[in-house]
């Protein structure tokens, strides 16, 4: 996730430097608004990084795994809410069914977590 921010990054600053050869460029600089947006995102991105980081120490990682694929899921929700985005009946099923595989996985790390309790093995 951050290789992907860093090249973005990198493409801004070269565009960047194309348009200042271009006399005829629109040089406005973002408004306050604008920067204030962006750093509410990026200070979102860290918290999700942290409390992954943590969520992580508490479950098995192919679970940990597996319930970050979620993140289609709060894209559709998100979309739907702010973007005001239109779905065909495809995409609710396809979400529907990612939705009860995270249930299923994230029910299968609760009940084994109790199983290695009772037992007191770990795999």
């Amino acid at each position: 996730m951050f290789f992907a921010e860093l090249i973005c990054l990198l493409i801004y600053f070269f565009h960047r430097k194309l348009s200042a050869r271009d006399p005829e460029a629109d040089r406005t600089e973002p408004s306050l608004k604008h920067k204030l947006l962006f750093c509410i995102s990026g200070t979102c991105d860290m918290f999700n990084f942290l409390l992954s980081v943590f969520g992580l120490t508490m479950t098995a990682a192919s679970v940990y795994q597996m319930m970050y694929g979620g993140t289609p899921l709060w894209t559709f929700v998100f979309s739907i809410l702010y973007l005001k985005r239109k779905y065909y009946r495809h995409h609710y099923l396809a979400v529907m069914l990612l939705l009860l595989g995270l249930i299923i996985v994230g029910l299968a790390g609760v009940m084994w977590s109790d199983v290695q309790k009772i037992c007191g093995t770990r795999v």
